[in-house]
């Protein structure tokens, strides 16, 4: 790739970035306005945010980018009520995977999904469970032969 479109892309990620920091700034101005919090309650979260984050990269949880080192196996969740095995990623040593295919073991209280069903989605959506221990959740299993 030539040197003007590795800028071309380099800047359009710059924009991205102003915009999300602009996005956080107008959400926080909005609900400090409204009473919903105060900025010395935002900046305790966001100083909690970030010891969590490094806490996670230092532990080899995730990458220096946020992103999980999923492994095959893991119970993570979309909303809460749901519990999905992961059964396959893209990731590869040293890199943590962006997306998985999973599993849902335990249908949600709202019915998007049902026991059994696959898919492949984005890791981002998804947050890790604790392993529940529960002997009726079906084992992991790979759907790729």
């Amino acid at each position: 790739m030539k040197a003007e479109a590795w800028q071309a892309r380099l800047d359009m990620l710059a924009r991205h970035h102003v915009a999300e920091h602009q996005r956080v700034l107008d959400k926080l101005l909005l609900a400090v306005v409204l009473g919903r919090t105060t900025i010395a309650e935002f900046e305790a979260r966001l100083i909690a945010r970030l010891e969590q984050f490094e806490a996670n990269v230092a532990l080899g949880e995730t990458d220096q980018h946020g992103n999980r080192f999923y492994q095959v196996g893991d119970l993570v969740t979309r909303d809460g009520t749901d519990i999905h095995r992961v059964v396959d990623h893209n990731g590869s040593p040293g890199h943590a995977p962006d997306g998985f295919t999973v599993v849902c073991v335990k249908a949600p209280a709202s019915g998007w999904a049902q026991v059994g069903e696959t898919e492949f989605n984005v890791c981002r959506r998804y947050e890790p469970v604790a392993p529940t221990g529960d002997a009726d959740l079906p084992a992991v299993g790979s759907f790729h032969g």
